[in-house]
């Protein structure tokens, strides 16, 4: 994410994208490591909920202290 560097960005998740019901699972697989690319990427996460917070530092390895 080339913007990253320049700019001090965080992403706002409601229900990772992987997640979604209804998904054929190669289309899941590609959201879900699009995904991981970017939260990776930027300094901070937003989540709106614990069980979100909880699914993204478990599911894509991210630090506790970036994921608010």
């Amino acid at each position: 994410v080339p913007e990253a560097e320049r700019l001090r960005m965080a992403v706002l998740v409601h229900l990772p994208l992987g997640d979604e019901t209804g998904l054929d699972p190669a289309v899941a697989a590609a959201l879900d490591a699009r995904e991981r690319t970017v939260l990776r990427a930027v300094p901070a996460v937003v989540a709106t909920s614990d069980w979100a917070v909880r699914r993204l530092v478990s599911h894509h390895g991210l630090d506790p202290g970036r994921v608010h």
